[in-house]
């Protein structure tokens, strides 16, 4: 005669049953969830030339000041920043390679956030608006956005940088938009002497972004930049100038030096 069969035993225990649910559903979502995208940091000394002659452009670029390197101001005193001049050239580069095959008379656009709200429609809603149109000959837009510091989702406010229908920020909507891999639909080029890293503009941009690093104006560098500013007028800037103006002006911040 065969013995019954324990009771307990020939149940399922729930607690088993909840613990496996669980482990295979953070399994799951571990195994659906799609990987943070990580910025490609460019040198604009070393590393640009090369990643444009690749031809395997980015989306997005953010060309911006880099690490001073040993530079030892305290926590108080404004980070040296790179010229403008200099970061705007660093953008034209890019444009250059982002326009071959394009017409720039009619796929480029440079926008500056020191313009304001462009008539109520909002910066970010200009810009928007710019990526998504056709090309009429088959290139891509290019827009540059200069004085970008202060980039930022709504910063404007509703009916300046957010729109009022949806209530998301025009630039954020698109940003979602960007594909991680293949061809860039459109290329925007954001300049700014220092972005605020801590912005969720910043964080979801540099997501799909190559961040260009361009060396910053440091004591260091200083001598060569008033040589280069001082050729033109055929002017010799001695070391001792150089070394005075560092001391005058701080050097951080190469706007204050024209």
């Amino acid at each position: 005669m065969t013995a019954p069969a324990d009771k307990q035993s020939s149940k399922p225990s729930k607690t088993s049953a909840k613990a496996g649910a669980k482990t295979s559903a953070k399994a799951g979502a571990k195994t659906s969830a799609k990987p943070a995208g990580k910025p490609l940091a460019l040198d604009a000394d070393r590393d640009l030339d090369g990643h444009l002659a690749g031809g395997a452009l980015r989306s997005v670029y953010l060309v911006t000041s880099g690490d001073a390197g040993g530079d030892q101001r305290n926590r108080f005193e404004a980070k040296p920043a790179a010229d403008p001049k200099i970061l705007n050239a660093v953008a034209a580069r890019i444009e250059e390679k982002a326009l071959e095959g394009c017409e720039r008379t009619l796929d480029y656009v440079c926008v500056d956030y020191l313009d304001g709200d462009h008539q109520g429609a909002g910066v970010h809603a200009i810009i928007a608006s710019e990526a998504r149109s056709m090309s009429l000959f088959g290139g891509r837009r290019v827009i540059t956005i200069r004085h970008a510091d202060g980039l930022d989702f709504d910063a404007g406010g509703a009916g300046r940088g957010r729109s009022k229908a949806k209530g998301v920020d025009p630039l954020e909507a698109l940003a979602e938009t960007i594909p991680d891999e293949g061809p860039p639909p459109f290329i925007l080029i954001f300049v700014a002497e220092q972005f605020d890293r801590r912005k969720r503009a910043y964080t979801l941009l540099a997501s799909k972004a190559a961040v260009v690093a361009v060396p910053p104006l440091t004591a260091d560098r200083l001598q060569s930049y008033l040589e280069e500013e001082a050729r033109p007028f055929g002017i010799q800037v001695d070391r001792a100038v150089a070394a005075r103006v560092w001391d005058r002006l701080g050097g951080g911040d190469p706007a204050r030096l024209r």
